[in-house]
């Protein structure tokens, strides 16, 4: 019940965890609203909580869905959270998961599977306008995804997770508008639009609403309560360093270290490791080791002791490894130079054989959008690169896709540009390589292996990954990598 104990704790309106074992009734933990098992449909198959293997899941066929009764709670008009949890192999046309429709166009909001490559998409109504997040990644891959939509204000975030916790894609927009919420006349549906249109088919567990806005660690919490995952002890001050920048002040946290810098505020504790509040800019977290986006500076990934690149100056001395990941668009099919790009954040599967994605998100749209459209024909590359502490370095191409999407995402202080795209290539010469920094390994439900790992310059999909703390080989069937101010892994997948 742990977990389920976790989404209560944060209040709620309804939630079904779709649990039972006989019946046609399906119980709202909240006691809110009435639901019913309907048409075709199969009760108690196995967990979708990676955490509670002894809990029981809701299997939908095409055609069955759960009615959720209209009831004043769900006519949420302003900030709201929705969560579910499918597992699926099987997707159609605009297929609903969880939604508020009256018809196939009208709603108030809804989590659902975008009209193809298997995608999954938040969107809401507010006034006439409807506003969207939808992925890149195709998740209708039978494998479970904790899926949490929410609308703060004029903010929208979409989170996926693995089964592992990993987060798979986060996708945020902050022009969503601030007015109220469409409101239907019609109840909840679960696995369909209304009635049976746009029917779900697959295993679907673990529905809440909330009319609040969760908050980014409350959403984390969630991700490691489903996953199962404890998070690390804090690190006390001296497992991070403290600094003392130009004159101002440095405040200890009881967790770790908290800075002040030219006057800005610090508005929140370390944990485990630091956040700083540098300019003008937001405030950035770390985890393990510090991550830093600082002005126009590029990404920068601290290892055990901490890394700094602050206003234009360089680093030339680093006590650990420096780590920088340079983003380009290539200019030479449009007679252009490439334009090198500052990011604060990217996503990417990486396959061999079958089509590869990368999502990047840039920051300060403004500046750069008119030079990315003018690049309509250039790759999209990300490339790595370390400088060891004896001054060495080595740099690799770690992602390429075709020409990207662009959308642009502004508020009312900032904006970025999220640049996706896919590129099918193969790796005809693959090669064995050693894996030493690994702090996970699961089983998928395919018996499939799965590790994450520090990022690997030399690693591709198709090559012999050697896992050097358990021994074990496996042949590489995708490189996965989740980089941002917050984190900075890599997951291999076995073939």
């Amino acid at each position: 019940m742990a977990f389920a104990d976790d989404v209560l704790a944060l209040s709620p309106v309804c939630y079904l965890r779709l649990g039972e074992t006989s019946g046609t009734n399906a119980v709202d933990e909240v006691g809110e609203v009435t639901a019913t098992y309907t048409l075709s449909y199969t009760l108690g198959v196995d967990s979708l909580i990676p955490s509670d293997s002894s809990n029981k899941a809701l299997r939908l066929a095409a055609g069955g869905y759960v009615d959720i009764a209209q009831e004043a709670a769900l006519d949420i008009v302003q900030d709201i959270t929705m969560m579910c949890i499918i597992k699926t192999s099987t997707g159609t046309s605009s297929t609903a998961i969880f939604a508020k429709y009256e018809s196939g166009t009208t709603g108030s909001y809804a989590i659902h599977i975008a009209s193809s490559g298997g995608r999954i998409r938040w969107v809401i109504r507010v006034g006439g306008s409807v506003y969207d997040l939808s992925t890149v990644g195709n998740f209708i891959d039978g494998d479970e995804h904790l899926i949490i939509g929410r609308r703060s204000g004029a903010d929208m975030k979409l989170v996926i997770t693995d089964p592992d916790g990993s987060v798979v894609e986060t996708l945020t927009r902050s022009d969503a508008g601030t007015g109220d919420l469409f409101l239907t006349t019609t109840g909840v549906h679960i696995g369909a639009w209304t009635n049976v249109a746009g029917a779900y088919s697959g295993d679907v567990d673990e529905c809440a609403l909330f009319n609040t806005a969760l908050s980014d660690s409350e959403i984390t919490d969630l991700i490691n309560s489903w996953a199962g995952i404890t998070p690390p002890a804090p690190v006390e001050g001296g497992a991070a360093d403290v600094y003392a920048l130009s004159t101002f002040e440095i405040q200890q946290a009881k967790a770790s270290d908290v800075y002040a810098l030219n006057a800005a505020t610090v508005a929140y504790v370390g944990n485990p490791a630091d956040i700083y509040a540098l300019n003008a800019l937001e405030i950035v977290s770390g985890a393990y080791s510090d991550v830093y986006a600082l002005a126009d500076v590029q990404l920068v990934q601290g290892n055990a002791a901490d890394i700094y690149a602050l206003l234009a100056e360089p680093i030339t001395s680093p006590t650990a490894s420096l780590v920088t990941y340079t983003c380009v668009i290539e200019g030479a099919a449009d007679s252009l130079p490439d334009l090198i790009l500052p990011i604060s954040s990217f996503q990417g599967a990486i396959r061999s054989g079958r089509p590869s994605f990368l999502s990047v998100v840039v920051p300060d749209a403004l500046r750069y959008t008119d030079d990315i459209i003018a690049r309509p024909n250039g790759d999209l590359v990300v490339t790595r690169n370390v400088i060891f502490t004896d001054q060495s370095s080595e740099s690799a191409e770690i992602a390429r896709v075709n020409p990207p999407s662009i959308r642009t995402d502004r508020g009312a202080r900032s904006s970025s540009i999220t640049l996706s795209g896919e590129k099918q290539t193969t790796n005809t010469s693959p090669k064995a390589v050693t894996i030493d920094q690994v702090n996970y390994r699961a089983f998928q439900t395919d018996g499939k292996r799965r590790f994450r790992a520090n990022l690997n310059n030399n690693l591709r999909a198709g090559d012999e990954a050697f896992i050097s703390v358990t021994g074990e080989t496996i042949v590489v069937d995708q490189v996965q990598y989740t980089v941002g101010p917050s984190q900075a892994a890599m997951e291999i997948v076995e073939a």
